[in-house]
């Protein structure tokens, strides 16, 4: 937008210390009005949205992680219908409560879980991949495959692989 503005412009003179008085030439002419803003402006302006971006990514890829590691804390609680319940119904269809308890029986490092590191993490729309490793309570590890998907705005896991117990 062009604004019409009064322009002040000094004509070549001493300050008024010099002794001689300061000397106006006003001009009509229009000009865009520009405004520069300060840095630190900027930076409190775009910081925040900057934040909130990183914090919309890094909460896509952590929600399914989370939901993992809930259903394991329950699992090391010895919580297992709790821990059932983290299945979405397709999991459950496929995977009765009792063969879910077999499984862990199984798998002494998945019953008894000391950390879990899950390091590949891939969101696709309602669709995350993770892959990781579960550390025991001994020598051994036990390495994880899951599919979680987002169903009725929670993410449960579709399916699961526990690698049997190995030396790391």
């Amino acid at each position: 937008m062009l604004l019409e503005h009064d322009h002040t412009r000094h004509a070549p003179s001493t300050t008024p210390l010099g002794g001689r008085p300061l000397t106006q030439v006003r001009s009509s002419v229009p000009c865009a009005q520009t405004t520069t803003w300060p840095l630190h402006m900027l930076a409190a302006i775009l910081i925040p949205f900057l934040l909130l971006g990183l914090g919309y990514g890094w909460n896509r890829v952590m929600l399914p992680a989370q939901t993992i590691r809930a259903q394991l804390q329950l699992i090391d609680e010895g919580l297992y219908l709790e821990a059932y319940g983290y299945f979405s119904p397709s999991a459950r269809n496929n995977l009765t409560f009792d063969e879910f308890v077999a499984t862990i029986q199984r798998n002494h490092v998945a019953m008894e879980v000391r950390s879990s590191i899950l390091h590949s993490r891939t969101v696709n729309g309602i669709t995350a991949s993770v892959t990781g490793t579960l550390e025991g309570y001994g020598p051994e590890v036990s390495d994880v495959t899951y599919t979680v998907i987002k169903q009725e705005g929670r993410w449960t896991i579709d399916t699961f692989n526990w690698s049997p117990p190995h030396i790391h």
